[in-house]
């Protein structure tokens, strides 16, 4: 009986101990899911993004069906950019024209924005990070998701700058006006009792060490805040140099994340290591078992993740696309929890 009721240990408190570095029982999977959430609601995504209400509703509609271990608030790498208010002012409506006309491809979601119907309200993403706190907050972690400054502005000025380290004066006043945008937006999920920040960082492979120097003074203003509140931060990366890595555990959140396509060339043991350096988790993308190589890797990360048994939990490389089976996501889960 006392072993059964330490196998029913709450997602909240396996995410506490996660960020503790405790041992826990199984791997946490915590997918990026956002826009697919409306499968599970049966609604159109275009309405659903832009009603707290149905948004709320069918984010917890989802974790109740695949029963993982942290709800995100969104997953859209344009929020912000179409909905900049006061700040912001340096981007332009024509940024976003453009990602249509020249069909761009983010890192974050791994498919191109075809309509600005897909973008959500910013609005509606704060009152529906109020609901999922209340309703389900006691024993389910929620995640305030928010683009970081760097992956802001480097969207905006991607087709300008190969590089950022000639340009630094330059791009100053744009970091600067999306560090407050942010740092407004962490405030505002922090005091809807969040119990993590996650920041997109989009694609960094243009990122130097150099650069990371004069980058970190920025992240530790939101590090200042989430440790006030005694909320968990992570770093969300998308598409960077793995020979990187190690840098940024230096820039100060609590923990880091690798999705994207380069996920799958993350040595594990590599991993193992990064934990035991750094005293931090490490998060990783895990493929979708369609393929005999995937199912390998995924066998593997699991297999891992359990061995070492602190640490380190599982995500999805990109946003859950629409089109995922939901069959595909239950064998994760059916993997993760087995």
């Amino acid at each position: 009986m006392a072993q059964s009721l330490r196998q029913e240990k709450s997602p909240k408190k396996l995410l506490k101990d996660l960020f503790d570095l405790k041992k826990i029982s199984r791997p946490l999977f915590i997918p990026l899911i956002y826009r697919y959430a409306s499968r599970v609601s049966k609604m159109p995504p275009e309405a659903m993004v832009k009603d707290p209400v149905a948004l709320s509703r069918s984010l917890i509609m989802a974790q109740e069906l695949f029963e993982y271990d942290a709800i995100v608030s969104n997953y859209d790498p344009y929020l912000e950019l179409c909905n900049p208010g006061r700040s912001l002012g340096w981007a332009q409506k024509d940024v976003l024209n453009g990602f249509l006309a020249r069909k761009r491809k983010s890192c974050v979601t791994g498919r191109t924005l075809e309509s600005f119907d897909e973008i959500g309200h910013l609005p509606a993403i704060y009152e529906a990070i109020t609901h999922v706190c209340e309703i389900v907050g006691r024993e389910v972690p929620v995640i305030g998701v928010m683009n970081s400054p760097v992956t802001l502005v480097r969207m905006v000025t991607e087709e300008k700058y190969d590089s950022w380290g000639g340009h630094r004066e330059e791009l100053r006043e744009a970091l600067n006006d999306a560090q407050a945008f942010v740092l407004d937006y962490i405030k505002t999920c922090c005091n809807h009792r969040v119990d993590a920040i996650w920041l997109i960082e989009e694609d960094w492979t243009f990122i130097t060490p150099e650069d990371l120097e004069w980058l970190k003074p920025i992240y530790n203003t939101f590090w200042n805040v989430t440790r006030y509140y005694d909320v968990k931060s992570v770093m969300g990366f998308h598409d960077y140099e793995p020979g990187m890595v190690d840098h940024y555990f230096d820039l100060g959140a609590d923990a880091v994340f690798l999705g994207g396509y380069r996920a799958g060339e993350i040595p594990l043991p590599r991993v193992a290591e990064w934990v035991e350096k750094y005293g931090k988790p490490v998060g990783l993308g895990c493929p979708y078992p369609e393929t005999l190589e995937d199912n390998d890797r995924l066998s593997d990360l699991v297999d891992f993740t359990k061995d070492l048994g602190y640490g380190v939990f599982l995500s999805t490389c990109h946003e859950v696309p629409l089109n995922t089976s939901i069959d595909l996501i239950n064998a994760i889960m059916e993997r993760v929890k087995g």
